[in-house]
């Protein structure tokens, strides 16, 4: 009985689909590309050209040239898998010159039955996509993409402040200043107040002290005694080095706000408005923190489902 039913199985498992059997090609005109990080394989249909599969590099006038052959052969829609980040240049190329680009999942064409072992990657795609066996992956518009773009940069620069402002605690903390006793955000207005005076060479905590207010909760004293420390040249020099570094990062974070914002005024009024005009036209804020009613506006937008 186990051997019988071994040869059952084994019959079953050795049985290949043939898709041009069972199956009818539901577009003519497309193309497969297969992508890597140097060179990329294409395949359309031999009904096209005899020359029907070609591989192209990954520089840009290599894409275009592929966009271009593709045009010559009057291709309607390319399918590609996503694979990493290689496939955004081509994509945007692809998509630019009017092409329906299909982008799929590389799981989808591996989990489809019935493919030889001499068809290549680029081959299997095309057939595939002909016969409309390839879901699209979500893509969306090329202005969320750009916005989404900014958004990210934006989340990676916000990471990087918050690690030079670890680094301005640490130099702190190794010259003995301990205003994070006294002050609960140190990044807040005297915070940086204190901290720039300091590494600006100001040492005394007499001085320092001045800064007091009535918004700290800590007398005056503490705050006198906070601010004592052991201002060694090697310390301060980390200290100016984190600074710097905080103040160039957040100088990038406004940058990104800027196109952020313009980005969601544009969706909201429909009115482009240049970067040189952008400044004068929004209120002033506080650094490192966005217009709040563009946020609220790109939060309804989402919820909405209109990005």
């Amino acid at each position: 009985m186990k051997k019988s039913e071994t040869k059952i199985k084994s019959s079953k498992a050795s049985k290949k689909v043939n898709l041009s059997d069972e199956l009818t090609k539901v577009r003519l005109k497309v193309a497969g590309v297969d992508i890597a990080n140097n060179i990329h394989y294409t395949a359309v249909s031999p009904h096209l050209t005899k020359d029907n599969i070609r591989n192209f590099g990954a520089f840009t006038a290599d894409l275009h040239r592929m966009a271009d052959w593709f045009s010559e052969l009057g291709i309607e829609s390319v399918a590609m898998e996503a694979t990493g980040i290689y496939w955004q240049s081509l994509y945007e190329i692809l998509e630019d010159r009017g092409f329906d680009v299909v982008l799929v999942n590389a799981r989808y064409p591996k989990n489809v039955s019935g493919r030889k072992s001499d068809v290549s990657d680029c081959s299997w795609i095309h057939t595939l996509h002909s016969y409309g066996l390839l879901p699209a992956s979500f893509i969306p518009t090329q202005d969320v993409r750009e916005f989404r773009t900014y958004v990210r940069q934006r989340q990676q620069l916000t990471k990087q402040k918050v690690q030079h402002m670890q680094h301005v605690g640490k130099a702190l903390q190794l010259m003995n200043v301990k205003i994070q006793n006294v002050i609960s955000d140190i990044e807040g207005k005297l915070g940086m107040k204190v901290i720039r005076a300091i590494a600006a060479g100001e040492h005394s905590s007499v001085e320092l002290a001045k800064l007091h207010n009535k918004t700290l909760k800590a007398t005056k004293e503490e705050f006198t005694l906070s601010l004592e420390g052991n201002f060694r040249k090697a310390h301060l020099f980390s200290l100016q080095q984190a600074l710097s570094a905080y103040d160039f990062v957040l100088k990038q974070i406004n940058e990104c706000e800027t196109e952020i914002e313009q980005i969601l005024h544009k969706w909201d009024t429909g009115e482009i408005v240049a970067k040189e005009d952008w400044q004068s036209r929004v209120k002033k804020k506080q650094r490192g923190r966005m217009n709040i009613h563009l946020i609220l506006l790109l939060i309804s937008k989402i919820l909405l489902g209109s990005i």
